[in-house]
């Protein structure tokens, strides 16, 4: 892999290492009532296929806000590339 870590590729994988370790959440709201279900500000394709929020699953749309695959859609970077760039990152902490 002849990937360069761009500031584009650090950026990325440092919001997707926020986002796991917590310090940073997911943009969203959760409604009101009793499910109390998250629900993102702005649904990406990859948001399609996941469960919808429902009183038994209020987080489903967060936790998998919180992956690599929609951070790399969300910010336009190949989910391959961010993956070696957040294993470069973590290497370099």
């Amino acid at each position: 892999m002849n990937y360069r870590l761009t500031r584009t590729l650090r950026a990325a994988a440092e919001h997707y290492l926020a986002l796991q370790s917590r310090a940073r959440h997911p943009d969203g709201r959760t409604a009101s009532g009793t499910s109390r279900a998250w629900h993102p500000h702005r649904p990406l394709s990859c948001c399609a296929n996941i469960r919808p929020p429902s009183r038994a699953y209020p987080w489903s749309l967060m936790v998998h806000c919180r992956t690599m695959p929609h951070v790399a859609t969300d910010l336009g970077v190949d989910v391959h590339r961010l993956r070696w760039a957040v294993r470069r990152v973590v290497e370099d902490q």
